[in-house]
């Protein structure tokens, strides 16, 4: 790597549509998120440990014989659906070949998410690098303006199952109609398909009963929410999209029933260098 401290922050994403639907090149809409992580990173004197995806990731990134201090704050709850390891191989990438063409920083990036969570679709390190809301399908993507600024996010509870695990059970099924009409509420969104794009996704299988329930208690106040990354079935299915048009009454029910969530804006910048 170049000589000289490297800061960079890479934001979270959220899915509003097109979940499980975009691995098969139907349309995806994202949206990059304000909670975001951030990679400080200098040249090391002596060899430091590093484990999982961050281990992997280095291998891939770093000469032999490299050595490297990194210091990674995140905001982003890993394993529910809001792009942290996208994040964290953009972030990377970014911080360690700053003279890479941004082509090339992609190609290792996408080498990373493959790592994590087998064939990824490539969305999550787009919504990444761009920031902004995106509609994404098959590589390719283009911006969109869409009147939602912000969302709740509801924690239903880390997943069990890695996304390369719910993407493989999806894929045994080949459900093609169900993943089409997922396509089709990404082609034409709005909040008000949260509950239609929910009912596919359970069709699917990808929604555990606590997930089910936590929804189900919020159609009953007049609202709706759907899983917003792969879900999971055996504990949590990650984060949900909440939405109701009385945004208080949600957030009365949200504390009634002691629920983590998040309140975050949408549209927000993409991967950035900082100033240290």
């Amino acid at each position: 790597m170049e000589k000289g401290a490297v800061t960079v922050s890479a934001p979270g994403k959220v899915i509003l549509a097109g979940e499980h639907a975009v691995v098969y090149g139907y349309p995806a809409i994202a949206a990059a998120i304000d909670r975001r992580l951030i990679i400080a990173v200098r040249q090391g004197k002596k060899s430091k440990r590093y484990t999982g995806l961050v281990e992997f990731a280095l291998s891939q990134i770093l000469k032999p014989g490299e050595v490297v201090d990194l210091k990674i704050k995140s905001k982003l709850p890993i394993g529910s659906g809001l792009g942290s390891s996208a994040a964290l191989a953009t972030a990377l990438v970014w911080a360690l070949k700053p003279s890479l063409s941004v082509q090339a920083k992609n190609r290792l990036v996408k080498i990373i998410e493959d790592y994590q969570h087998g064939q990824s679709s490539g969305v999550d390190q787009v919504i990444v690098r761009q920031g902004g809301m995106l509609k994404f399908q098959r590589g390719k993507f283009k911006p969109v303006k869409l009147k939602v600024k912000q969302a709740i996010l509801i924690d239903s509870g880390r997943p069990k199952e890695t996304t390369g695990e719910m993407v493989k059970n999806v894929a045994e099924k080949k459900p093609v109609t169900i993943l089409k009409k997922i396509g089709q509420i990404a082609d034409n969104w709005s909040p008000g398909l949260i509950k239609e794009n929910e009912w596919l996704l359970e069709q699917l299988g990808v929604v555990g009963q606590k997930a089910q329930k936590i929804i189900r208690q919020i159609e009953v106040i007049g609202g709706m929410a759907k899983v917003c990354g792969a879900g999971g079935i055996k504990a949590g299915s990650g984060m949900l999209l909440a939405h109701h048009q009385d945004q208080g009454k949600l957030l009365k029910l949200i504390k009634q029933k002691h629920w983590r969530y998040l309140k975050v804006s949408l549209g927000e910048p993409g991967v950035r260098y900082e100033k240290n």
